[in-house]
């Protein structure tokens, strides 16, 4: 999501659309990567160990948990889909 600040910023600045193909396309690939995270802390999908995570946190463990079902995953989903949902009203 962070490169797309950039990306985004200089389309503007420049006024090219054309860069909306490609931040569908990472908009997208993040809204499923987000949305599986968001399963993954909701219990609703399964976690693969990994032995190389070592100390650090599972991406099921929550920093966040707002109003019973916010979480980083869930607000990353809900950028992606707004991002999505401008460009592809830009684009039409």
């Amino acid at each position: 999501m962070y490169p797309q600040v950039v990306l985004l910023g200089m389309a503007l600045w420049k006024e090219d659309w054309g860069i909306a193909d490609y931040s569908i396309a990472l908009s997208s690939i993040g809204a499923l990567i987000a949305g599986y995270h968001y399963l993954l802390q909701t219990g609703l999908a399964s976690s693969l160990l990994c032995s190389a995570v070592g100390d650090s946190a599972a991406c099921s463990q929550r920093f966040v948990y707002q109003f019973g079902y916010v979480t980083i995953p869930l607000m990353a989903l809900t950028a992606f889909i707004l991002i999505l949902l401008m460009l592809t009203k830009k684009k039409g």
